[in-house]
Formats: C-alpha cells, structure tokens, sequence
C-alpha cells in the first residue's frame, strides 16, 4: 500500500492516461457539433474582453447556457483550433482532478466514521481508483461537451471540501473557507452545469449521516442547512406549480412522454443507474440509452411497480441505519439525491450515463471504507479482500481501455454501438452517417456496400422512432451522393413528421443540416424540394418561436447563398425578425441583404449597421460591420 498519497495519484494519473490513450483520438460527436463546432463564439480569435465575452455567452445548452464551460472550450481553441485530441486530453485531466478530490473527500469520510488515518487514507485509495476506472465515467471523459458535467463536480467537490474544513476551523479562516465553498465554488459550478444547484444537497448528506458521528448531534450550522435546504425545496416547487413555472412544463410538448410516464420511467432508470455501476458491462453500456423503454403505468411494464418500492424502501433504509451504518446511509442518500435535477420532473431525455459522474462518487467512498474496515479488522479475509480488490480494478480497468479503444474510431464506435443497441434510433443513424462519410470520400464503386449499409441504418432510425427526421434527410443524401433524386415518398414522410410529430430541440440541427445539404449538392434536391422542408418546419404548429426563427434564419442563407434569390432570402429573414426582433446575428445578415440592393435600400443598410455597433455582435461580426460602414459611400476616408 502507498504511504505518501501523492504516489497514489500519479500513479492513478499514468494509468487513467494508458486507458484512455486510444480513445483520445476519437472525434468529436453529437452534442459537440451545437456546441462546439458551430459556436462562432467558441472560434476565440483574440484574447480581448470582447472575444472572451462572446465566448462566455455562446452557450445554448441548459437554462443558463453554461458560459464557464463555454469560456474553456473557447479557450481549447484558441490554443489548438478543433483538434479533438486536445479537447479530450483536458477533459482527462479534469476526470484526474476530480478523483484526486474523490481521495480526499473519501478520506474525510474514513477518519469522521471512526477509521484511524491510515486506514482512511487505504480506503480513500480504494474509492478514488474504483470511482475513476470505472467504465461508467467514459462519456464524461471522451464526450467533450460533457466537460461540463466534469468541470461542474470539479467545483462541487471542492467546495464541499472548503465547507468542511471551515466548519472544523476557527478563526478567520473559518468564514474564509465557508465564504469561498458558497460564493466561489458553488456559482462557478452552476455555470459549467445547472446541476450544480444540488450542492446544498451534498452538503446536507455530510451534515446528517457522517459530521454527527463526530459531534453526536446536529448543531446550529447542520440546522442551518437543513433549514435552508428545506425551505429553498418548498419554494421551489411552489414556483413549479404556480404559473410562473408553466414555461418549464411547456418541455414536454417536444418530449414523446408525459409527466407522468417520465416519473413511472425514472423509478426503473434508477435501478439501471445502479446496475451499471455495480455490474458494468460494454454491452450494455452506450452513449445513446434512447432504446429505454417507457413505463406507461405502474405494471407496464410489471417492473415498474417493484422498481418505486424499491427506491422507497432505499429512502426509508438509508434513514433507519444511519446510525448503525452511516457509510451506507451516506452513499444512499449521496446518489439519490445527486439525481434529484435529471431524473425527476424535468422534461428532459430519460437516461445518460453521464448523469451518474458525481451521485456515484458516493457509493465508492462507501465501499473504499468498508473494504477499509474490514482490512482493519484482520483475520483470513484480508488478503481475500486485497486479491477482490485488485481484481475489481484490473476488471474496471481493462473494460475501460477496451471501450476506451471503441471510442477512439468514429467508425468502430458507431458500428459498436449500432450493434449493441440495435433498438436505439440515434446509434443506428450516426452509424449510418459515418457510414455515408466515408463512403463519399471514396470511389463510386468501392462506396456501394457502404452506402447500402448506411442506407440500411437509416431506414431502421426511422421505423425505430417515427418522429424522427434527420435520417430520412441521410437517405436524401444518399440518393444525391449517387446520382439519384429522392423519392417522392421520402421527400411526403419526411414533411409528415415535420408537421405532425413533435419537434425536440435537436431537430433543428436538421434544418441546418438542411442548408448545408442544397449548398453541397446542388441542384439535388433541388430547390423545390428544399423550399418545401423549410416551410413544414416553419408552417408546423409543433415548432417554438424560437426554433421557427432559426429555421426562417438558415432558410435565407440557402435562398441567397444557393438559390441566389436576394428578394426571397429577405422575406426569410423578415419573418425570422418578426419572431425574434431582438437577435443582432439577423438584424446584421438583413442589412447585409439590404445593402446589396439599390441606393435607398444601402441608405437604410448603412443606418442599421450604425445602430448594430451598439448590439451583443460576435466580434467577427463587429469586424464585418465595421468593414462594410468603411466601404460606405460617404464613409470617412481615413486620411
């Protein structure tokens, strides 16, 4: 066993490297492209407050937009441009800062519980290895906009570290250490990832199951964090159902559940949650769990039912053994309550495995300070204990690199993931997009078996999940890729589902797809057809003002950059502004428009580009305007 810690943790850093090496070259994936590759407030050009201020604000994940994350993946780019590499290498050191603070919340734990220091640090070394081989926390690691979940734990446990040393302190560096946990760490987590409003929540867990067995009671900083978590939760659902809280509800109009089927579902994610952690498998586990079925009532299916009592009989056994057993009490309640934000009344999707990074650091402390225990207690079962322990993190370890070595091809990936999950419509589609990448980029006649295969995916996303769109628009592609126009038929369904199945946020990566699709491969589709896509998103009674001005948005860059007609392109932008009067980008691609027209029309361009000098412009496009008002006749020469 290592005597110094820091040993262990470089240790513990060389192997997550070796683990994760192959899989650092994989590409980026899914939520990346929104968040990354087509943030223009991401492409950091200059180090100025300008720059750094569109970066904070490029998000358009989450409620807030997560600008802290933003903020590095801005600065990731300034460094080394897209180079997923890069990316993913950050993301690895994050995942290592966060298990070295695993070690130390864990060896917290171990000396508050009774363990002498030795043993709590022995037990730390098992939690923190455990906790980061695990293969669980690979989508956090190699999924990089999932460094906001990382970077968010990041702050939350260190705060919760600085709490606990100021309520163990005296002095001034007592409210020093409390001031900073709450008015540093906690805002600074909430902006890499609203989840981070559960801090109090952790907090709470330390104050009732572990700090009592050191005090013997709760004293009036524990009550104040009862108190204070109690009455933020009464209020906060007194918010949910007063009307002021409808526009959260309105999130299940782009959902294909309910509320309630929701709450019946998550009683069973749960019990998946755990099964993961406890019994890891590549089989099973995945990027996309979009295939988890839906419970529709308490015994459809009949598992439902027993997954709610089980959860209740967890909630119930956590709190009657917390004396008896406090490290188990503390990783129930840890997890459970770590779910509270995305497995309960929100209207987002059912299951990630992401979503189990922070509430499963919990049950590894527990099980590193039981192991600790019995360790102490010596006899025959030490060295059983010594063997189990090394083969868990050997069988941890070699998952890991394995899947590890998945992610690290886009194509071996999607095809891993096709296959294991071959009722999820997501895997299947970006396996056949993949698929048709590759294939475009080689001869017509080596590209046939992949085009079937891809066109072979596509068509399964779209029987698995009738609302989806975008693999129907991957089938169009392909029939342009070969030399074909689409069919009719596809060209009807796909309207269909545009105006008649629910519309989820990611859909309008379709349009976008959409634009790029008629600028590449023009005329295929051909204008008509493209013409009638946008206006069944636009049309459609299923699709947000806010989604439907975007649309209006990407169709007026095809219409002028394509299609090359300037009058239509601003009648798209027009209804795009009626939507959304306020969005500057718009307002900046109008006068643009306009100044391309006759002199009245520049006259007009040149006094909205003045007033524009004054709006939130990325700084690229405070640039252009400031070039196009130089160029204006009239302009000042300079001279």
């Amino acid at each position: 066993m290592f005597r110094r810690p820091s040993a262990f943790l470089l240790l513990l850093g060389i192997l997550l490297c070796l683990i994760y090496a192959a899989g650092l070259y994989g590409g980026f994936f899914f939520d990346d492209t929104a968040n990354l590759l087509l943030s223009d407030g991401v492409r950091l050009g200059r180090l100025d407050f300008g720059s750094l201020s569109a970066a904070w604000h490029s998000g358009a994940a989450g409620l807030g937009g997560r600008p802290l994350a933003q903020l590095t993946f801005a600065l990731g780019f300034y460094v080394s441009g897209f180079d997923p590499f890069a990316f993913k290498l950050t993301n690895l050191a994050i995942h290592w800062g966060n298990a070295c603070l695993v070690f130390m919340l864990a060896t917290r734990v171990g000396v508050s519980l009774g363990l002498c220091e030795r043993g709590a640090a022995r037990g730390a070394m098992v939690s923190a290895a455990l906790w980061a081989l695990h293969p669980l926390q690979l989508t956090t690691v190699l999924f990089v906009v999932q460094r906001m979940t990382s970077l968010s734990a990041l702050f939350v446990l260190g705060g919760l570290l600085l709490h606990l040393a100021g309520r163990e302190r005296s002095g001034w560096t007592r409210p020093a250490c409390l001031a900073t946990a709450w008015l540093i760490c906690w805002p600074l987590a909430c902006f890499s990832k609203e989840t981070a409003i559960l801090f109090p929540f952790y907090v709470l867990v330390w104050e009732v199951f572990v700090r009592p067995r050191q005090t013997g009671a709760f004293d009036r900083g524990a009550w104040a964090i009862i108190v204070g978590v109690v009455l933020s939760s009464i209020v906060a659902l007194g918010y949910l159902v007063s009307d002021s809280g409808a526009w959260l509800w309105a999130g299940y109009d782009f959902r294909p559940f309910t509320l309630t089927e929701r709450l019946l579902t998550q009683a069973r994610v749960i019990w998946f949650y755990l099964g993961l952690i406890f019994f890891p498998r590549n089989s099973v586990l995945g990027l996309y769990h979009d295939d988890f079925g839906l419970s529709g009532a308490f015994l459809e299916p009949w598992t439902t039912l027993p997954a709610i009592l089980g959860i209740l009989a967890l909630v119930m056994g956590a709190w009657r053994i917390r004396k008896a057993q406090p490290v188990v009490a503390f990783a129930l309640a840890w997890f459970l309550f770590g779910h509270l934000v995305e497995s309960t009344v929100l209207p987002l999707e059912l299951a990630y495995e992401h979503r189990n990074y922070l509430p499963s650091v919990g049950i590894a402390i527990a099980i590193g300070v039981l192991i600790s225990r019995a360790v102490s207690a010596g006899g025959g079962i030490k060295r059983i204990l010594f063997l189990a322990t090394g083969v868990l993190v050997v069988t941890l370890s070699a998952t890991t690199a394995a899947r590890a070595y998945q992610f690290g091809d886009d194509l071996r990936r999607t095809q891993t993931e096709a296959l294991n999950h071959e009722s999820s419509p997501r895997a299947q589609y970006e396996a056949g997009l993949v698929l048709m990448s590759i294939a475009g980029a080689t001869s017509a006649d080596a590209a046939l078996p992949a085009y079937a295969a891809a066109r072979h995916h596509f068509k399964r996303a779209m029987a698995l999940d009738p609302a989806m769109k975008s693999a129907g628009l991957g089938i169009i592609r392909l029939d342009c890729l070969q030399g074909q126009q689409p069919s009719a038929a596809m060209l009807d369904e796909i309207v269909l589902r545009l105006t008649s199945k629910p519309f989820a946020p990611g859909d309008t990566g379709f349009f976008f797809s959409l634009k790029e699709l008629g600028a590449g491969h023009a005329p295929c589709p051909g204008r008509v057809a493209i013409d009638t896509l946008f206006q069944a998103g636009t049309g459609s009674a299923r699709v947000a003002p806010q989604f439907k001005a975007r649309i209006h948005s990407w169709h007026a860059d095809y219409l002028w950059l394509v299609a090359r007609d300037r009058a239509a392109a601003l009648s798209a932008i027009d209804q795009s502004l009626a939507l959304v009067p306020w969005n500057a980008s718009n307002r900046l691609k109008r006068a643009q428009l306009q100044y391309l027209g006759g002199e009245d029309e520049r006259e007009a361009a040149v006094q909205e580009m003045r007033q524009l000098l004054s709006a939130r412009l990325l700084p690229s496009e405070r640039a252009l305007v400031t070039q196009l008002l130089a160029a204006a006749p009239g302009a000042p020469s300079g001279r």
